[in-house]
């Protein structure tokens, strides 16, 4: 039976996505189609870099775009972003990222070098929690004034991308609220890293230590 089935290409799955979630799925580089968030106001995007890659070599991170746009209420995705872009390498500041965004999109990283390995899915599966929240948490200034309430007075944002983006991961800093040495390096990045957990495990959500006063 497996024998006689029908298997959907990558082409055909990012077309049916695209038209289920009312967005764009391209492997195209972002800077060519949102140029405006590239200008040098843009601090942090004007320092990305990203390289090409084809649709038929991206099957694990379409299957974990999927499974993580089927968590949200239709149509929220198309709300928040028009595409999402699935590239090769991505650099921010010179340091390697699994995605990022612009005003109105996300891009996801697909290693070559990852492919049969699960690690492309997993990484568009939580990247597009992690990505997608970015813009919320910008769009959000009341979000932004309650996260900046519950963190510790002492704490203190890394001082660029490169330095999130290469900071050696520790074990998770449970007792000052964070999931992630990661977390820790902004405000923005302690969000993420809170969306992508919960959407992306919410099994374990009940799980977390809760933090000492």
């Amino acid at each position: 039976m497996n024998a006689c089935s029908y298997q959907e290409s990558e082409t055909e799955q990012a077309n049916r996505l695209a038209k289920t979630y009312q967005l764009d799925i391209k492997t195209d580089n972002p800077k060519q189609s949102y140029p405006k968030d590239f200008t040098e106001e843009e601090g942090t995007l004007a320092n990305v870099e990203v390289t090409i890659t084809s649709l038929d070599s991206v099957a694990e991170t379409l299957d974990g775009i999927e499974s993580a746009l089927g968590v949200y209420p239709e149509g929220f995705i198309s709300e928040v972003i028009d595409t999402i872009y699935i590239v090769g390498a991505i650099t921010i500041e010179g340091a390697a990222a699994g995605g990022t965004y612009g005003s109105r999109w996300i891009a996801l990283s697909n290693a070559a070098q990852w492919n049969e390995t699960k690690a492309n899915y997993e990484n568009a599966y939580r990247g597009v929690h992690h990505e997608l929240s970015s813009l919320i948490f910008n769009n959000s200034p009341f979000s932004v004034m309650t996260w900046q309430s519950l963190l510790n007075r002492d704490w203190k944002a890394a001082v660029s991308n490169f330095e999130a983006l290469t900071k050696g991961e520790l074990a998770p800093d449970y007792s000052a609220g964070f999931l992630s040495d990661y977390g820790k390096t902004s405000m923005g990045n302690d969000f993420n890293t809170y969306a992508e957990f919960a959407f992306a495990e919410p099994e374990n959500c009940g799980n977390l230590p809760q933090p000492t006063q």
